[in-house]
């Protein structure tokens, strides 16, 4: 298993858990425990090769228990500064890379990581942190902006149903946001009185089939606007503009809501339950392989 481990990516262990669930559903428990043993120790060795940020996070997101998600992140960050760090730099790099990709691959899991970087930017003090973090959002998604001038322009407590439709719809559903930001007045605000923030039940997040890759650009997924909101809130409160930075971390804590409900609760109909770390790490690498095998190939054909 070693030895070929690098050619175990999330399509086995799909497979994997195929074959286990017809076993067990056949009557065969023997071989569903065996295929089930197999899969665990594939990730537990994928696990193993993680660098420490990404091993403190594939235990984080494992557990479905919230509280011990923070526990876990916590616990690792506040052995010395470099972990925070870490763990921030890792949930970032996989937030991105997911956020980036034209249809989300796993909903929960991305609710996971953005909860589990919040766990750590919420616990650390390292200066360290604050710079990289600062650095991280020197770049505003601009959707992200846009959802978070949304959301703190409709602060008040009657409109916080209202923020929280209007999160799960603009994060989560692929063309969802272009929908709303067309409701916008001249200003940038979208009325949340006016909108339609309705969400169909049986909703799956991201549908392949509506996807595109210019409306998943443009998407304020939920790393992306914590980001951002993150970002607008501490300058608002270094220009000493209270009730705005107060209106802001009402919505950032609106997010958090709306991600727990996804991550934990199966909110939104996400399909597939959380996957892990481990295969999303595999699905990083190989996306990256493909990129730099097209980028090879154009500056062949160019040669030619």
């Amino acid at each position: 298993m070693a030895a070929r481990l690098e050619g175990m990516d999330e399509a086995f262990l799909a497979c994997l858990g195929v074959a286990a669930d017809s076993a067990a559903g056949a009557g065969d428990g023997a071989a569903a425990a065996r295929l089930v043993a197999i899969r665990d120790e594939v990730l537990a060795q994928a696990s193993a090769r993680m660098s420490p940020g990404l091993r403190v996070l594939d235990a984080a997101t494992r557990s479905a228990d919230p509280a011990e998600r923070k526990a876990t992140v916590l616990a690792a960050a506040a052995v010395q500064a470099p972990s925070a760090l870490l763990i921030f730099s890792a949930a970032s790099q996989l937030i991105d890379d997911m956020e980036g990709a034209t249809v989300v691959p796993d909903a929960a899991l991305l609710a996971r990581l953005c909860l589990a970087r919040e766990d750590v930017l919420d616990g650390s003090t390292s200066a360290v942190l604050k710079t990289a973090t600062a650095a991280h959002a020197k770049m505003l998604h601009p959707g992200g902006a846009e959802l978070a001038a949304t959301l703190a322009s409709n602060g008040s407590e009657a409109a916080r149903p209202a923020r929280r439709a209007l999160v799960a719809r603009a994060c989560f559903v692929d063309g969802a946001w272009e929908a709303l930001a067309a409701q916008a007045a001249a200003g940038g605000a979208l009325d949340l009185e006016g909108a339609d923030l309705s969400i169909p039940a049986g909703l799956t997040p991201a549908a392949a089939s509506g996807a595109t890759s210019a409306a998943a650009k443009r998407a304020p997924r939920p790393g992306r606007a914590l980001t951002a909101i993150r970002a607008l809130r501490d300058e608002m409160g270094r220009r000493g503009q209270a009730p705005e930075a107060a209106a802001l971390e009402a919505a950032r804590l609106d997010v958090l809501a709306v991600l727990e409900g996804v991550a934990y609760r199966g909110e939104l109909a996400v399909v597939e339950p959380a996957a892990t770390v481990a295969a999303e790490m595999k699905n990083v690498v190989k996306r990256e392989e493909e990129e730099e095998e097209e980028e090879e190939g154009g500056d062949e054909e160019f040669s030619s």
